[in-house]
């Protein structure tokens, strides 16, 4: 279900008028109920790989979960009993345990995402390496797979690191990894943040709707009206079969498809903050005017912000970040922005994308490092 449809448009308008008519403990089910209906009007196998990813991630957790428990109750009772050594060696084996379940989600939900999504990227390259001739799975991308496979993901590597409790309750999961307004566009929110806004006793207040329903409307005002128009200037230059448009043109319309890109993602990003602040629940913001920044390193920081976090906190720190030499930053950084390339679309193009803002920002970086230091020699000490 596109957005901009009045399909999308009527069920807001029922999810919103139903969510406040129901009783509290009830409100949950009918948001259940409206990402059910919107991820089936993309069909069922759509909504057939959110439930196996939604189950997956639940099942592993619970796992996940119960181990912590079952460490810290074992380390409570025998808390006189063992030596400093042997809990500690208590902890590793647990640790260890846990990495085993941890690593055994990942497999299953990136591996549904690879199939799906990367299966013939991967079988052309390892057609033209091997000279080969295996044919890939040619398979529709369900709705959304990307956003909804990294939210997962963080969510398990919370539950596994401790920070909080898996939910026990599996549609009270699947509620919460369905959102409709955020999975298919973002922004890519933070489970327990979304989760604790789903579930609170949420009243009607007139200021939400009002400013939701403006913030929704505005939404559609960037897309419909800006994007969808610039659009036409900007295919009309760069499709154009003859050829005639050189120069100066391209030049417009490069500077044209800057502003059709940041009028659409953020017109999709202003009506899913629209409808869930109607509904109570605020959305982390995924813009702050990113065409205003005054570095590539600020722009990024400005841009997709939740999918940079997000980077930055399962892969980029996980990694060791900027904390193990120069070297390995390097190496770091390269993996992040391979692997952001990688998940906007599966071809060489996205990579290289990818990588391209990898070298700009490493020299960049490295650049501001030598200001630094060359301002500190001048220091008056």
């Amino acid at each position: 279900m596109n957005f901009v449809s009045f399909n999308f448009i009527v069920l807001c308008m029922i999810t919103v008028c139903g969510y406040y008519i129901l009783p509290v403990k009830y409100r949950w089910v009918f948001i259940m109920a409206a990402n059910v209906v919107f991820y089936q009007s993309a069909g069922y196998r759509a909504l057939g790989y959110i439930v196996l990813v939604a189950a997956v991630s639940w099942i592993g957790c619970m796992e996940l979960t119960q181990m912590h428990q079952k460490e810290a109750e074992f380390l409570k009772v025998n808390k006189k009993n063992l030596s400093r050594e042997e809990k500690k060696k208590v902890k590793h084996d647990n640790e260890k345990k846990r990495k085993k379940v941890l690593l055994l989600m990942i497999l299953l939900i990136v591996g549904q995402l690879a199939v799906i999504k990367y299966n013939v990227f991967f079988v052309e390259n390892w057609n033209a390496v091997f000279g080969s001739k295996v044919n890939g799975l040619h398979l529709d991308m369900p709705l959304g797979i990307s956003f909804y496979t990294i939210f997962v993901l963080g969510y398990c590597i919370d539950v596994y690191r401790g920070q909080y409790i898996a939910e026990k309750n599996f549609f009270k999961h699947f509620c919460v990894v369905s959102f409709f307004p955020c999975v298919s566009q973002g922004p890519i929110e933070r489970y327990d943040h979304l989760k604790e806004q789903i579930f609170a006793q949420s009243s009607f207040e007139y200021q939400k709707i009002s400013f939701g329903l403006q913030r929704m409307i505005w939404g559609f005002f960037k897309k419909m009206v800006i994007a969808d128009n610039v659009a036409t200037a900007v295919n009309t230059v760069f499709y154009n079969e003859q050829g005639i448009y050189k120069g100066f043109y391209i030049l417009v319309a490069a500077f044209l498809y800057a502003i059709q890109l940041y009028a659409d993602f953020s017109g999709y990003i202003d009506i899913a903050a629209g409808i869930s602040q109607m509904l109570g629940i605020e959305l982390v913001e995924n813009f702050e005017t990113p065409y205003f920044s005054t570095n590539i390193a600020e722009f990024w920081r400005r841009w997709h912000i939740s999918l940079g976090v997000w980077f930055r906190d399962y892969v980029y720190i996980p990694l060791g970040g900027n904390r193990k030499g120069f070297a390995r930053t390097i190496f770091n950084m390269f993996v992040v922005w391979g692997l952001t390339g990688l998940w906007h679309g599966a071809s060489w193009n996205f990579v290289c994308w990818g990588l391209l803002f990898f070298v700009l920002l490493t020299i960049e970086n490295a650049n501001m490092t030598q200001a630094s230091a060359l301002a500190e020699s001048f220091r008056v000490k």
